[in-house]
């Protein structure tokens, strides 16, 4: 028997620098590694391995990708009486993105939303004869049937990175809208909305929080790769942006990732808010991720699902005037079966 055939021999009973075990060992020169170890190793070895680096989006041309939408935001702030009072915003409905062309960069295409559904808090009437603000419901109702028509009407261009940044375009129904407030006419006629306050909204969405209807989004879908620093950050300006997702575990070509929203880098950074009557400064107080987790196709090459729960407190101040707000944020994204029906 020669060295190499001793070293695959199971080790007796007292053998081996006084180790008690009758189960085989491998002996590779002086480390001992029992057989069922082994195995254990090569499977991790085979997880590593399985792993595409960096992740990446992939599709061809004619691809349909449908994801179920949910996201509710929940706003906790004083009253006129100085009561806290909660109001919520909730938009649901079914994204599609149609892949019509690729290149190396990524994908071109059109994205819109299928059955729409908004749900908005009672508008609040500012009336000059009354003391305090009126809800009204049924105004409420009107806005939120007209968003749900404006929604269903749209299609926009966009060109999607294989990072997961959409870029969206130009719209592709036939509609031309140079501005937020092209977009909003029927909900300001459904809620008697004054051409004085559309301009206002108008420059606060546009100019303020740098959201047009030509922009880079990187909420939507969860991305791979940090904020390019060349993009504008003003969308992200009250809105707390995503850490880099982490590998949880990955096993069946499906690999769970996990993130959390960042509060700003320096503390006690204040936004400027200068479209309102008067300069409002907003502060980022605290932000808490209640849960962020993702769950990728590494074979497909496409988000499964993206569920993410968040807190954060922010502080307006006007002058001598402060108001604390607290913020809650539920968002998710589940990819459905395409349609087994034409493209549009």
């Amino acid at each position: 028997m020669n060295a190499a055939q001793r070293r695959f021999l199971p080790l007796r009973e007292g053998a081996g620098k006084g180790v008690l075990t009758n189960k085989p060992q491998l002996q590779i020169e002086n480390l001992k590694i029992s057989i069922p170890l082994f195995f254990v190793l090569l499977a991790a070895c085979a997880w590593a391995g399985e792993l595409p680096v960096p992740l990446a989006y992939g599709w061809k041309k004619d691809d349909l990708f449908r994801f179920e939408y949910a996201k509710k935001i929940t706003v906790k702030q004083p009253n006129e009486k100085g009561v806290l009072e909660t109001r919520s915003t909730e938009i649901k409905g079914v994204l599609v993105l149609e892949v019509g062309s690729v290149t190396a960069e990524g994908a071109g295409g059109t994205l819109r939303f299928d059955s729409p559904g908004v749900v908005l808090p009672p508008i609040k009437d500012y009336a000059a004869q009354a003391e305090l603000a009126v809800d009204q419901v049924e105004k409420s109702r009107s806005v939120a049937r007209a968003l749900v028509g404006a929604i269903k009407q749209a299609r926009w261009g966009f060109t999607w990175s294989t990072d997961g940044t959409l870029r969206i375009g130009a719209r592709t129904d036939g509609r031309v809208q140079t501005s937020f407030q092209d977009w909003l006419k029927e909900p300001a006629n459904a809620g008697n909305w004054r051409k004085k306050t559309m301009e206002m909204l108008t420059n606060f969405i546009e100019q303020d929080l740098g959201l047009r209807a030509q922009t880079v989004d990187r909420e939507i879908l969860l991305c791979f790769t940090p904020q390019d620093s060349s993009l504008p950050l003003c969308p992200a300006a009250l809105h707390p942006p995503r850490s880099a997702p982490e590998v949880r575990s990955h096993a069946a070509g499906k690999a769970e990732l996990s993130y959390k929203r960042l509060a700003p880098a320096k503390e006690g950074t204040s936004i400027v808010i200068p479209s309102l009557a008067t300069e409002v400064h907003a502060c980022f107080q605290k932000v808490t991720t209640t849960s962020g987790r993702a769950v990728h196709d590494t074979k497909m090459r496409m988000l499964d699902s993206l569920d993410e729960e968040y807190e954060a407190e922010l502080l307006y101040t006007s002058g001598v005037d402060t108001l604390r707000q607290e913020l809650q944020v539920e968002y998710h994204l589940k990819r459905l079966a395409p349609q087994i029906i034409q493209r549009e």
